[in-house]
């Protein structure tokens, strides 16, 4: 066996995956495809989870129309 790498900066989340059928033949290209695809989508929505985690956002409150009015700035 060999280990399977995905570079986070480059991982692209799909939302389909290759899957075997009965009529595929038994190479390992095939046999791969599906795990390797939601092992991409994992790094994929860990980098952007992490994003999300580490970013910076500063809060506003704006009240001149009445109401409460929350203003997000990212960072």
């Amino acid at each position: 066996m060999k280990d399977y790498t995905v570079k986070s900066e480059t991982a692209v989340f799909s939302d389909t995956m290759k899957i075997t059928e009965t009529t595929d033949s038994n190479h390992a290209s095939n046999i791969n495809a599906g795990p390797m695809c939601a092992f991409e989508n994992t790094i994929a929505n860990r980098r952007d989870i992490t994003k999300i985690q580490n970013a910076k956002a500063q809060l506003a409150f704006d009240e001149s129309d009445g109401g409460l009015n929350i203003i997000i700035k990212e960072g």
